[in-house]
């Protein structure tokens, strides 16, 4: 969505073609000789301004970035939080996103512009078979916290969303902390319900301490794994000139993996099906008890759709996501005073909003 970035043309600025805004900060990145020579708006995004830009270095070659822009303290927070987790993955798993080259602030204000740069790739969209998908899913998530942790070192987001990822031992309170943020913003940011407000309480207090606290792998808790934080069809391609699968757009922390993979029960074109998640769990079996493995799913795809109905108020998202957080207290705390729980809203069952 354009943000109304003005563009300026002074100083290195002048020569360059195109309508999209490029600052004296992104120029500084490359070398003196080096030339940017055109940035043109490239691709939607719902919270920030985005653009290709093509650069010639001093020995003749061109190469081509990708600008992304956000606005203010969210922007800040937003582009500092991609740059760290884009820059994570690709030192622990070369090839895996676009490389990124830097995020800073632009030198000019009003608007308070932040900026995020890294290669551009040309991609194809449609979604990768399971088989080549979910093996880099699994690399992805085979790498665990360098402190033995559930955080990461700086916040990262979900659209508007902040992740409240500050480090903590215990997982079921790392969950239940993040939760609790996604909860309040969805509630101030949408209309007041008074039986969204009642679900919410019975499963912060209730629901995620009965489905976390007793988690177990391999025998002992479950570990802080590497993961990409908005794993949907929409943040993955595949390099159109190598073949490989890419990943973008990534809100990365360490987390419990199945967190990761519950944005493919949810609804339209982010539920990638069950052979994916049956593809996963053939590679990477579940946690135990395994028999909850398919509620502690449901439970994880709240924080993606309360975090995309807080971007997008009036969404399907929330209603989804209540229906879910029924189902959850009517099985596992109480449903005194909630609506019936509608199977036909349940993403997962192949009825709901495909």
């Amino acid at each position: 969505m354009p943000l109304d970035i003005p563009q300026r043309k002074t100083g290195p600025l002048t020569a360059i073609e195109g309508e999209f805004p490029v600052d004296e900060a992104v120029v500084a990145l490359f070398p003196p000789n080096a030339f940017v020579l055109s940035a043109d708006a490239h691709g939607d995004s719902a919270w920030t301004q985005t653009g290709k830009v093509m650069v010639e270095y001093p020995d003749g070659t061109l190469k081509t970035y990708f600008l992304k822009l956000a606005l203010g303290e969210h922007g800040q927070t937003l582009l500092r939080g991609e740059f760290t987790a884009i820059d994570t993955l690709n030192t622990l798993i070369p090839g895996l996103v676009p490389v990124p080259l830097a995020w800073g602030k632009y030198s000019f204000s009003p608007p308070e512009t932040y900026f995020f740069i890294q290669d551009f790739r040309d991609m194809d969209m449609s979604l990768p078979k399971p088989s080549k998908l979910i093996p880099r899913v699994v690399q992805m998530h085979s790498l665990t916290s360098p402190n033995g942790k559930f955080g990461f070192p700086v916040t990262t987001s979900d659209g508007i969303a902040p992740h409240i990822n500050d480090w903590e031992d215990n997982w079921t309170h790392f969950f239940t902390r993040l939760m609790r943020k996604s909860i309040e913003l969805n509630k101030e940011l949408n209309t007041d319900w008074p039986e969204f407000n009642l679900a919410a309480e019975r499963l912060l207090a209730v629901v995620i301490p009965r489905l976390l606290d007793h988690l177990r792998e391999d025998r002992g808790p479950v570990m802080p794994r590497l993961i990409h934080g908005d794993l949907r069809g929409g943040n993955i391609g595949t390099d159109e000139e190598t073949g490989e699968i890419i990943f973008f757009d990534a809100g990365s922390f360490y987390a419990h993996n199945e967190l990761d993979i519950a944005t493919w029960r949810r609804y339209g074109l982010q539920n990638l099906g069950r052979r994916y998640v049956d593809e996963y769990n053939s590679i990477f079996p579940p946690a135990e008890p395994e028999a909850e493995f398919d509620d502690r799913s449901r439970l994880y795809s709240l924080k993606f759709d309360l975090n995309h109905s807080s971007g997008h108020p009036g969404d399907t998202a929330r209603d989804v996501a209540f229906n879910n957080m029924v189902y959850l207290c009517c099985k596992y705390a109480s449903g005194e005073g909630l609506p019936d729980y509608e199977p036909t809203k349940d993403p997962s069952s192949g009825l709901a909003y495909i």
